[in-house]
């Protein structure tokens, strides 16, 4: 299905692009709040006050006015369309739930690939993400202009969820390649499965309502707990003990030079990575039989 090994700037791209995403945009949040306040205490000091009545028309006025009640009036129809006590909101809500378990089962179909593997655009599944991810970046949309504090929305769990896990999917559909990087976060929406099944009416008493709580906080934490792991521990040290283990005793013992016969030493940090780049590079500069044995000092 197109595997290959991920480079590091591979990785660094998709990391990257969730914390440019979550960081930029607080900055950028908090900025224009400093500069709305700033500009709300400027035109409430007495003299600004009558300086504006001296310059301002009623024309302007009205239509900044009618502006800001046409904002109002779209962000109040796009509160009422995400509501859970709307029709349409409660459809949105269940097909996002749905689209992200879907999207945490692509994820653990991907993740019995090695960590270090990237896949190529022959892997359909990529395909099947980038459609579910679009659909929350237009959700996250409909959020964003729904909120009425947005720096706090742009901190909210979910908001989080989705900045550490659309801008990968966009950033693989550049590169034509995916890695799994932080997508096991989306397991965190599981936290979402009380309200979920209330929606559907299959939790009616208190103590069912409890109990989904408690089970969507032991799976959302276990699936994401496992993900970490997956991501930090598999990635750097069980390919090394792997190699430790591995190694064969023909390999670790000493090296008897034979008379007259070329090698080549090599020292350094010898993982399977390195190796590869070494042999890849030797090879591409010799032509014919090679009669060099090569010492590898780990």
């Amino acid at each position: 299905m197109g595997k290959f090994s991920c480079t590091a700037e591979i990785q660094a791209a998709f990391i990257l692009s969730s914390f440019v995403t979550f960081l930029g945009g607080l900055i950028i949040l908090f900025i224009s709040r400093l500069t709305w306040r700033s500009v709300e205490i400027w035109k409430n000091t007495k003299g600004m006050r009558n300086i504006l009545s001296l310059f301002l028309l009623d024309t302007t006025s009205y239509n900044c006015l009618n502006k800001l009640h046409l904002h109002g009036a779209f962000r109040d129809r796009v509160q009422m369309l995400l509501s859970a006590q709307t029709f349409e909101g409660k459809v949105l809500g269940i097909l996002v739930f749905v689209l992200s378990i879907g999207s945490l089962i692509i994820y653990f179909i991907n993740s019995t690939d090695p960590v270090r593997s990237c896949s190529s655009y022959e892997d359909k599944t990529i395909i099947i993400d980038l459609v579910f991810n679009s659909f929350f970046s237009f959700y996250f949309g409909l959020r964003f202009v729904a909120a009425d504090d947005k720096l706090k929305f742009w901190l909210e769990l979910n908001s989080i969820v989705d900045m550490f896990t659309i801008p990968p999917v966009f950033i693989s559909y550049y590169l034509k390649s995916n890695w799994l990087g932080l997508r096991f976060l989306r397991a965190l929406r599981l936290l979402e499965l009380p309200l979920i099944l209330q929606i559907l009416g299959i939790m009616k008493t208190s103590n069912s309502v409890k109990f989904s709580k408690l089970l969507s906080i032991i799976l959302s934490t276990w699936f994401t707990a496992a993900g970490f792991i997956h991501l930090i521990l598999f990635a750097n040290y069980i390919p090394e003990m792997v190699e430790l283990f591995a190694n064969k005793k023909k390999y670790t013992s000493s090296y008897e030079m034979a008379k007259g016969k070329k090698f080549i030493v090599v020292c350094g940090n010898i993982t399977v990575d390195s190796v590869t780049a070494f042999l890849r590079n030797f090879l591409r500069h010799k032509s014919g039989e090679i009669n060099t044995e090569i010492v590898f000092l780990g």
